[in-house]
């Protein structure tokens, strides 16, 4: 959120309890084996893309059968979805869950986070993956560069660019500790930049100033 003060700019993030959420599971060590698994977790809609990120898993699971995606939501492409899994033989490969109350026990069994949007103005589910040690492959558009750092905390590339979706997936399962680092830098960031208690400081100096 961009607030104009005084002639200055001043960045202000959403911000976010981190406290609300479940702890990490001593178990959690277990997601670092074999298969890699890739988490999608939002609507089934036109402004998320579901269908670019089948396209990329496609393109992944034809090189790797082994590994498997698990898209957790529902919407109005959810039939499209589960057309395009069947017509392409990935029903081994993708789990579609439909809507879930609780998503937080997702974020601890896999080991990538996904997201394909065309718009995102901030993007919060990112902040959850990030919290679990996520790593992002995901798209620059709108807010997300703002919260996911390429190169850093994932991998971006621009939207319905499945190719190289597909290409960032593929490096971050070759390369399990790039995904180890930068799912580290991921928790760090969200936990240092959208706390919650940061976000009311920051309005606080504000409305001081």
């Amino acid at each position: 959120y961009f607030k104009w003060f005084r002639k200055k700019t001043i960045t202000v993030y959403n911000g976010v309890d981190f406290s609300l959420f479940p702890s990490i599971p001593s178990s959690v060590a277990a997601k670092k084996q074999s298969p890699v698994k890739i988490l999608f977790c939002g609507r089934l809609d036109d402004p998320k893309d579901p269908l670019s990120l089948l396209r990329a898993a496609k393109t992944v699971c034809h090189k790797y059968s082994e590994i498997k995606f698990t898209l957790v939501g529902d919407g109005e492409k959810m039939r499209e979805c589960m057309d395009f899994i069947r017509n392409n033989g990935m029903d081994d490969n993708i789990d579609l869950t439909g809507w879930q109350n609780n998503v937080f026990t997702y974020y601890s069994s896999h080991h990538i986070f996904a997201m394909s949007s065309k718009h995102e103005s901030f993007g919060l589910i990112f902040l959850e993956a990030g919290y679990y040690e996520l790593p992002s492959v995901a798209t620059n558009a709108e807010g997300i560069p703002e919260v996911v750092k390429d190169g850093e905390t994932g991998l971006l590339c621009n939207p319905q660019d499945h190719e190289t979706l597909a290409k960032n997936i593929i490096l971050l399962i070759e390369n399990p500790q790039m995904r180890r680092k930068m799912g580290e830098a991921a928790r760090k960031r969200v936990t240092t930049l959208f706390r919650s208690e940061e976000m009311v400081n920051e309005y606080k100096s504000i409305y001081e100033e």
